[in-house]
C-alpha cells in the first residue's frame, strides 16, 4: 500500500522530493492517523488530491500506513531543508 498510494508523492522513504508535498517519516502516529482521517472525512480539505485518496483507505489501513511512516527515520541534513 506504501508503494502505491503513498510513495508517489510522499516517497517510501517518507522523504518527498516535491515540496509541495510534506515528508512523513518520523511523524509522530496519531498525527499521521488524525491528519488521514480528517482528510477522509473531509474536515481538513487538500487542494493536492489528499481527500480523495484518503476517502478509500480503511482504519486499519491509515493505522497501518501511519505505523509505518511513524517508525521511519526523521530527515536530517540536506533534506529537511527540502521540503520540511
Amino acid at each position: 500500500m506504501v508503494k502505491t498510494v503513498c510513495a508517489p508523492c510522499h516517497g517510501v522513504d517518507g522523504f518527498s522530493l516535491v515540496l509541495a508535498y510534506p515528508h512523513l517519516a518520523g511523524q509522530q502516529k496519531k498525527y499521521l492517523v488524525d491528519q488521514l482521517e480528517a482528510f477522509r472525512s473531509g474536515d481538513r480539505q487538500s487542494p493536492k488530491l489528499m481527500n480523495p485518496i484518503a476517502e478509500k483507505l480503511s482504519d486499519r489501513e491509515i493505522s497501518s500506513l501511519a505505523k509505518y511512516y511513524s517508525k521511519l527515520p526523521r530527515c536530517k541534513g540536506a533534506c529537511a531543508s527540502a521540503g520540511e
